[in-house]
């Protein structure tokens, strides 16, 4: 482990994998207890993708904090829980900066659990960037990030964003400009947050499948679970 990746932290966001309260944009193809287990599926998977890096973590958990399998999933491989606090996305993202800042990390990482095929290297590669440069963004294919880190002290990135929207990146990009601030860009990536997207998602499983490449193990058998007779035309 390098100097660097001593002095890292990423942070995983987790919403609690509750019927009806998460993947709404889904729910033309899921029904409520489906979407709350592809999100407990994707939490797994990126939880094992990040096992392999050499610098700690931390989920940040909302809502609750305390639900039981945020609570069994940090318990299981000892990583700290946080509570996720602030009204809007941006609010609780800064609130985790703070936080890793706080606790005397240089950089610190930010991920959610929407990319669950994302490379391992990509973060590896967020956090080595920051060595040089004060932020670093991995865009998604959506006009959002599924990635953000810095190193303090963090600039005003988050407020007057509208969250959820295709201009989160653009917006961003825009302030990074506007206050001159070096930042470094990670290779475009996609999150799975709509109905093609998680089409998307089954056929490039059942390729990688095929032809013997890795898996997300927990969507994958997710989505091999379910009938597909009929729902992409829902």
């Amino acid at each position: 482990m390098t100097e660097t990746q001593k002095k890292a932290i990423i942070i995983i966001f987790a919403k609690a994998p509750e019927p009806g309260l998460v993947k709404s944009r889904l729910q033309s193809i899921l029904h409520p207890e489906e979407r709350a287990r592809l999100q407990a599926a994707m939490i797994l998977d990126t939880l094992a993708l990040t096992d392999s890096l050499p610098v700690q973590r931390a989920l940040a958990a909302a809502p609750p904090a305390d639900h039981p399998f945020l609570v069994r999933c940090g318990g299981e491989r000892s990583i700290p829980l946080i509570r996720q606090e602030g009204e809007t996305l941006g609010d609780r993202m800064k609130n985790a900066f703070d936080w890793g800042f706080g606790e005397g990390f240089q950089r610190v990482v930010l991920i959610g659990c929407d990319a669950p095929t994302l490379p391992a290297d990509l973060i590896r590669q967020a956090v080595d960037r920051l060595e040089q440069s004060p932020l670093v963004i991995g865009p998604s294919l959506d006009g959002g990030y599924y990635l953000i880190g810095a190193r303090p002290p963090l600039p005003d990135l988050f407020s007057g964003i509208q969250w959820g929207s295709d201009r989160v990146l653009i917006s961003t990009l825009r302030r990074i400009n506007a206050e001159k601030r070096g930042c470094a860009l990670l290779p475009f990536w996609y999150d799975i947050d709509r109905p093609g997207d998680l089409i998307f998602l089954k056929e490039t499983l059942a390729l990688h499948e095929r032809q013997g490449a890795p898996l997300p193990k927990e969507t994958h058998q997710f989505l091999r679970s379910l009938s597909w007779e009929g729902r992409e035309e829902r």
